[in-house]
């Protein structure tokens, strides 16, 4: 069964950060997968098990607000994907195939028998090799924003014909963002989409799910000061406050 469970009204609204005043003790761990080291971190216990798979460029930490709320109901197994935080690279190629085996071995050397994976934008796919590949081990697979296509499954020649008759908005989203990655945006054109409602949705759905809802303040500081923005996000993944000044109508702060 598939569902589809759509985000509520809190939306892009910014949160509180209750997970840091928890007390919840997060074990990082290391084994050996294939000869190389393997990071991870546990919370929790019980015969039930939670393998997250972060997205691409991530690491365990991108689950520190989740698993505070997922360690009472079984054993939350965080891992950093082989090449990622603190896993070494993989002594192979490096697949989606892969990642999915490496999961699975961790489980299995940890006595793991079934397993729930939440999987993450690139983690959805890992996710899904993951319940193909290793049936008898999986329980579910929750896809949290997770992919089900690879951008060379949504773009390659043959398949886009026939993906743009059955889902052409998320091939058109698939081929804007691939056309338009590094472009910059003029601070003047930034200014508008984060005055306009209308703009934004004309011009961001590629890359949020609802961009007219996204408050002027949170956009304003991700268009026009994506430096200062990366710098908030990774103090955040750290446990590190880094409170930043509002942003003045008109403002250039320097990105």
């Amino acid at each position: 069964m598939i569902e589809t469970v759509p985000a509520n009204g809190d939306y892009g609204l910014p949160a509180t950060p209750d997970w840091r005043q928890r007390e919840l003790p997060i074990r990082e761990r290391q084994v050996e997968i294939g000869g190389r080291a393997l990071n991870f971190a546990e919370a929790g216990e019980g015969a039930r098990a939670l393998v997250l798979v972060h997205g691409m460029g991530g690491r365990w930490q991108h689950w520190l607000e989740t698993i505070p709320f997922l360690a009472p109901h079984g054993r939350v197994l965080a891992l950093d994907l082989p090449g990622f935080g603190r896993s070494q690279l993989p002594a192979g190629g490096v697949s989606l195939d892969g990642y999915a085996d490496t999961a699975a071995a961790l489980c299995r050397s940890l006595g793991v028998e079934r397993a729930v994976v939440l999987g993450h934008s690139m983690g959805g796919p890992i996710a899904l090799r993951f319940a193909t590949r290793h049936e008898g081990l999986t329980e579910a697979v929750v896809l949290v924003a997770g992919a089900t296509d690879t951008f060379n499954a949504v773009l390659g020649l043959r398949a886009t014909a026939r993906l743009a008759l059955r889902k052409p908005k998320k091939t058109a989203a698939a081929l804007t963002e691939l056309l338009t990655v590094g472009i910059p945006t003029p601070r003047p054109l930034q200014r508008l989409i984060v005055a306009s409602r209308w703009l934004r949705q004309a011009l961001l759905w590629p890359y949020m799910r609802r961009p007219r809802a996204m408050p002027a303040d949170s956009l304003a500081l991700m268009l026009e000061r994506p430096r200062a923005f990366n710098a908030q996000l990774a103090g955040f993944l750290a446990g590190v406050d880094q409170t930043l000044p509002p942003l003045t109508p008109g403002s250039s702060s320097p990105s």
